[in-house]
């Protein structure tokens, strides 16, 4: 049963609230996955004919549709409540949404916005784990943003031992903050002693 006043029902506003938090984060964890075989996801590997990259168009356009629909949902809020737009950061976009759901909860088009964050949460995870890759979010980032200490989270990516492509350690903040496996003990020793 609906809220008060509510279009959707309360667990329903939570889970408006969750995916749009959870969004984000999938957005950068896809960008951790993005370099991997074209078609990995539906279990088909497909050779290019040209020299280079390889990326996943899959994951290539699930990333825009993730920003496209933060920015839609926002822009929503923001014109029809009279409020200032979130700066455009793809994490600040997500608890912007989620900061409003009672009020899209309420909205004519709430059953569309919680259908539309649930399928890109639901349809992200499936890519970010399609290859076998895990994705493990590990902590702080101990890097620097303009002399400041780093906002980001940094995200171990675990990719099958029979990939051509090294596991890593990166902020889903700042794509310059990275660490291939081989300096991982240093990385360690560098958290390890922030934290103390």
């Amino acid at each position: 049963m609906a809220g008060d006043g509510l279009m959707l029902c309360w667990r329903d506003v939570d889970h408006i609230a969750r995916d749009a938090a959870e969004a984000p984060q999938l957005y950068a964890e896809l960008a951790l996955v993005l370099a991997g075989l074209p078609g990995a996801a539906d279990g088909v590997r497909v050779r290019q004919a040209q020299p280079g990259l390889n990326l996943n168009p899959l994951v290539i356009e699930h990333r825009a549709t993730i920003r496209h629909t933060l920015v839609s949902w926002c822009q929503l809020i923001a014109e029809e409540r009279g409020i200032t737009l979130p700066a455009d950061y793809t994490p600040k976009l997500g608890r912007y949404i989620a900061s409003h759901a009672q009020w899209l909860a309420a909205h004519p088009a709430a059953g569309e916005c919680a259908g539309e964050l649930h399928a890109l949460v639901a349809k992200g995870r499936t890519l970010r784990q399609a290859s076998g890759t895990r994705v493990i979010a590990i902590g702080p980032c101990p890097g620097s943003q303009g002399g400041q200490a780093c906002s980001g989270t940094l995200r171990a990516l675990l990719r099958r031992e029979a990939s051509l492509l090294p596991s890593e350690v990166a902020c889903d903040a700042d794509e310059t903050h990275s660490w291939d496996s081989t300096q991982w003990t240093k990385l360690g020793r560098t958290m390890n002693g922030r934290a103390a």
